[in-house]
């Protein structure tokens, strides 16, 4: 879980939550940041799908680590929850369209 060993890809990450500081303290806005996130990065199902791998791995050590009523892991259960509703569920409806459902 979360280990880079490229220590300049690090550092850039690192900056990008400096920056971003207090304001992914709010309410909804780690939400809101992952969600932009998926949109931007994710451009086929495969990606879609590792990043809610990503994401669940994510939550399951954080309650590993910090314990399961941590507030991080609702918010990244909502987080899959509404990747999954708005930007995966219209490909699968498409594909079901296309190629039939499953009998």
């Amino acid at each position: 879980m979360p280990y880079l060993k490229d220590k300049e890809l690090r550092l850039y990450l690192n900056s990008i939550l400096n920056a971003a500081g207090e304001s992914l303290t709010y309410p909804g806005s780690i939400n809101y940041f992952l969600f932009k996130f998926a949109k931007m990065s994710c451009h086929n199902y495969q990606q879609f799908r590792n990043l809610i791998g990503e994401l669940e791995s994510a939550k399951r050590e954080i309650k590993r680590r910090l314990g399961k009523n941590h507030k991080l892991v609702k918010t990244i259960e909502e987080t899959i929850t509404k990747i999954y509703d708005e930007l995966v569920a219209p490909y699968e409806d498409q594909k079901i369209k296309e190629n039939g459902d499953v009998e």
